[in-house]
């Protein structure tokens, strides 16, 4: 299990990942003021500070997947499923697409002009299957109820202008900013958050992190990761 707040690590300075910035980011968004990796009890005020169902829901899958916003968002129910697998129960999320957005913006070195690279949409992108077991992670149950009373075939997190059609539009990579923003988080580093809990807590290395995000590199995983030195003593204690 993820450690409670009992057994916060002493020394947390290892897990501020980069310097908080004000105003406006990349893509004209605000970022947040906290940008560290947080503990489970940090995630919880997180979750309980919003007061939609699909937003708490929201934080707590792009927490149990590790997904990037723009991979999470396009999953519809049908996507996902509970399964009996040796003997333990997961909630299984197939065919989820590994990539980032498909789009990049650049600034032209000659006409001094911001453009833009899409990427082929078209062909043929990348995909993994998600494992959550139900019974290490508390925001399992959670999940499942809310997917219990989504439409069949419904977007995971629907827009809810679209009354009529409820759960066959998807919100949007904006509006999913938004809600995060509102409660003082940058997105990503939910996912820092999640890959870190899987080295400090289930004890996974590198090489079953590379499968579960789906890397191309080793090398992403140095980046991700982020141990304290309470971590480390706690890893020796064990020994």
């Amino acid at each position: 299990m993820i450690a409670e707040e009992s057994t916060l690590p002493i020394d947390e300075s290892i897990y501020n990942i980069a310097p908080a910035k004000k105003g406006k980011g990349g893509g004209g968004k605000h970022r947040p003021v906290s940008n560290k990796v947080l503990n489970r009890y940090e995630l919880d005020q997180v979750i309980n500070k919003l007061k939609k169902e699909r937003d708490k829901n929201l934080v707590r899958l792009l927490y149990l997947t590790g997904c990037r916003i723009n991979e999470l968002l396009p999953v519809r129910k049908s996507q996902v499923q509970v399964q009996e697998r040796y003997d333990k129960k997961f909630l299984m999320l197939y065919n989820i697409i590994c990539e980032k957005t498909f789009k990049r913006t650049y600034i032209d070195q000659v006409t001094r002009e911001r453009k833009t690279i899409k990427k082929n949409i078209n062909r043929k992108r990348p995909t993994r299957q998600i494992g959550i077991r139900c019974d290490l992670e508390p925001y399992a149950e959670d999940v499942i109820k809310w997917l219990n009373n989504l439409p069949e075939d419904a977007y995971l997190f629907p827009d809810e202008r679209f009354r009529k059609n409820y759960g066959y539009k998807s919100i949007s990579r904006v509006t999913a900013w938004r809600i995060l923003f509102s409660v003082g988080q940058y997105p990503h580093f939910i996912r820092h958050t999640r890959l870190t809990h899987l080295v400090t807590e289930f004890r996974l290395s590198p090489y079953d992190l590379q499968g579960f995000v789906g890397w191309r590199s080793l090398k992403t995983a140095t980046d991700y990761i982020h141990q304290s030195g309470d971590d480390l003593i706690r890893r020796f204690a064990e020994i």
